[in-house]
């Protein structure tokens, strides 16, 4: 699954974004828990939201799953 979202920020970063700007260069970071027996939605978005910072601190344009 780590791959899929790979893939969606390598499509992101590589899209044509300048035949809508000239100037934009996109990238994505994300975050991603895929604790799915968590009953506490709030435990599973505190540990996405975890991760998307540690995305952020380590240098952007990453996932972390």
């Amino acid at each position: 699954m780590a791959a899929t979202y790979e893939m969606s920020r390598a499509l992101a970063e590589s899209h044509a974004w300048s035949e809508v700007d000239p100037d934009p260069h996109v990238t994505i970071s994300m975050g991603i828990d895929g604790n799915v027996t968590s009953a506490d939605i709030r435990e599973t978005l505190a540990a996405a939201d975890a991760r998307l910072y540690r995305a952020k601190e380590t240098g952007r344009n990453r996932v972390i799953a």
